[in-house]
């Protein structure tokens, strides 16, 4: 029964942000009137066209992807285009609804600032790449190349792709650079368009999951376990996960070619070159069971993250931690609930430190922030 309320979740969020995201896209004014007078400086588009191209990543797998970058539009034609928004649930139809958005289908690229900075832009489980177009055509206008893979998985009665993600998705994203390095090399689709020394990786829910793989959290199986026997042993209401992933533990194994089943933690699927990820919508917290198994698949200290979000770090064990908790050679995001956490991450701990702590509340304020955080890091 948890499962099914969980679905209907997912399906009802889904239903309230598609028309949250073509609203947000039907019309933005050139100017600021209208907008709240808090709104942050990258509430509004920025200044370059957007192209969007759908692009094939692997032909041996059949991944796909759909990739937005700064455009020529030397005619003025209105940005208009059309997609095609998959929900992945065996009992709708694949092709469930069409967004539109502001972008120019197969558009010239505009090489005038190139090399731009990429992002891939990683969905929620079951979510098209298009989901989040809104998003990518944003950054793309503010001088970002952003490439979304289609990630294969479907939602049905034994959520069997929920668990073969977590070992699916890195490997998506590790797909993704490969491409995005042919595809940039001399005689390439997109030859000096994408500097490929300056990545990110973004995601949303299990794609926050995604990003913080990409930057180098691994899989705990036994430290997860333990976490479900004492859940199950209190008749947790929030422990159905562990009926997902506790007698599948071998089977992803497999599926990541390991073989006995690791004891101690997995091997590191990280993206090398990755600068900067957010996890948006990945809560790190320690307020309940589901939140307790998503933390515990990672490597990173769960007390030390929450302390970065709350700005505090008080203790030897949470500072031993910071190593763990920055992986890669970036910057890791941690999604919060409140604007405080925000506040915070620009002016004091989080910045010093290159950690993002973002806002759920607000999609203006919620790309604000990523680009205010990455211009840090590259100035435009």
């Amino acid at each position: 029964m948890r499962k099914w309320l969980y679905l209907v979740g997912v399906l009802l969020l889904t239903l309230l942000v598609l028309p949250v995201t073509v609203m947000a896209q039907a019309g933005e004014p050139a100017s600021r009137t209208g907008f709240r007078p808090d709104a942050p400086t990258y509430g509004v588009r920025g200044p370059y066209p957007v192209g969007a191209r759908d692009v094939m990543i692997d032909d041996e797998s059949g991944l796909e992807g759909v990739i937005w970058y700064p455009a020529l539009n030397p005619d003025g034609a209105a940005e208009h285009i059309t997609y095609t928004n998959k929900l992945k649930f065996d009992f709708l139809p694949s092709d469930v609804t069409t967004l539109d958005g502001r972008a120019l289908r197969d558009a010239a690229a505009d090489l005038s600032a190139a090399p731009y900075p990429l992002v891939v832009l990683s969905p929620g489980f079951a979510l098209g790449n298009t989901t989040y177009a809104w998003l990518a055509e944003h950054l793309a206008s503010y001088g970002f190349v952003v490439i979304s893979p289609d990630h294969q998985e479907m939602y049905e009665e034994t959520f069997a792709d929920n668990w073969r993600a977590v070992v699916r998705r890195p490997q998506d994203v590790l797909t993704t650079l490969a491409y995005i390095d042919d595809v940039s090399a001399d005689g390439g689709l997109f030859a000096g368009l994408i500097d490929t020394e300056r990545s990110a990786v973004v995601g949303h829910s299990t794609g926050g999951y995604t990003a913080l793989a990409a930057a180098g959290g691994r899989v705990d199986a036994a430290g997860f376990t333990a976490r479900c026997e004492t859940a199950l042993a209190a008749n947790d209401p929030d422990a159905w996960l562990c009926g997902i992933f506790m007698p599948n533990v071998a089977n992803m194994a497999e599926l990541a070619g390991l073989n006995p089943v690791p004891e101690g933690l997995w091997p590191s699927w990280a993206a090398p070159g990755v600068d900067a990820i957010v996890a948006h919508g990945f809560d790190i917290g320690e307020n309940d069971i589901v939140t307790s198994l998503a933390r515990a698949s990672l490597n990173i200290d769960h007390h030390l993250c929450r302390a970065i979000v709350d700005h505090r770090v008080s203790d030897d064990r949470n500072r031993a931690g910071l190593t763990r908790c920055k992986t890669a050679r970036g910057l890791v995001g941690a999604v919060t609930e409140g604007l405080d956490h925000l506040k915070d991450a620009f002016s004091g701990f989080g910045r010093d430190t290159g950690m993002i702590v973002d806002d759920t509340r607000n999609g203006l304020i919620r790309h604000a922030s990523l680009l205010r955080h990455v211009q840090h890091r590259y100035p435009f």
